[in-house]
C-alpha cells in the first residue's frame, strides 16, 4: 500500500524505517523522485535515520522516536504540514 504514494500522493507520509518490504528509507527515495509532500520517520533509530538520509543530503519534514506519544507525533505533523 505505501507504494500507492508514489502515483496517489498524500498530504503526509508516515514512514517507519522498518517498513516491508521495501524499507522506509527506499520508499523516501522513490517518493522524493516524484513528490515534495512531507515525510516524517517514526523510528526507534530515528536520529540515524536522519543521519543515513543526510548522507545522501536528503532530510525528512520530521523524525520521531520511538516508543512515542500521541501528542508528540501530532505536534511534528503538524509542524511539517505548517511548512509545506
Amino acid at each position: 500500500d505505501a507504494l500507492d504514494l508514489i502515483d496517489n500522493p498524500a498530504d503526509l507520509a508516515l514512514l517507519d524505517y522498518m517498513n516491508p518490504p521495501l524499507g522506509g528509507i527506499e520508499l523516501f527515495r522513490r517518493l522524493r523522485r516524484r513528490h515534495r509532500m512531507p515525510v516524517i520517520f517514526l523510528s526507534a533509530w530515528a536520529t540515524e535515520v536522519s543521519e543515513m538520509l543526510a548522507a545522501e543530503g536528503l532530510s525528512a519534514e520530521g523524525y520521531v522516536d520511538q516508543p512515542y506519544t500521541v501528542r508528540g507525533l501530532l505536534s511534528e505533523v503538524r509542524a511539517a504540514l505548517a511548512s509545506s
